[in-house]
């Protein structure tokens, strides 16, 4: 873990952040707020989670990465990388040995990791 905060962390250091500070703005207006303008649900049924989950991943991969995820992902991508941390927070505590056997015969767990591994590559073959 602390090789990868090494990695992130200075992404997110003050500059940064406020630096796309407008960006944040426009990006929580355009995932959320108008998707609870134009839904014809009430907000009191609006998938509040999910839709957040939304926005800290793209609000993440624009400051870290300076990419747009929003411009290549559909709802495939974002509920790969749902699955995919739901496996890892359910998992974190069970022994190497039984982890490497259950997600290699999960099949949404390995659907979850091809759809990333699509979607990276795409975004590396743009770049």
């Amino acid at each position: 873990y602390r090789r990868h905060t090494s990695c992130i962390l200075p992404s997110f250091r003050r500059a940064k952040v406020i630096k796309n500070l407008d960006w944040i703005f426009e990006c929580t207006d355009r995932i959320l707020l108008d998707h609870w303008r134009s839904s014809k649900q009430s907000i009191s049924h609006a998938d509040i989670v999910q839709q957040s989950k939304r926005l800290s991943a793209s609000m993440f991969t624009n400051i870290a990465f300076d990419y747009d995820l929003d411009l290549l992902a559909d709802n495939a991508l974002y509920e790969a990388i749902d699955t995919f941390f739901l496996f890892l927070s359910k998992l974190l505590f069970v022994p190497k040995s039984i982890l490497k056997i259950y997600l290699k015969f999960s099949m949404k767990y390995q659907q979850a990791v091809n759809t990333i591994e699509h979607y990276a590559s795409k975004i590396l073959e743009e770049e």
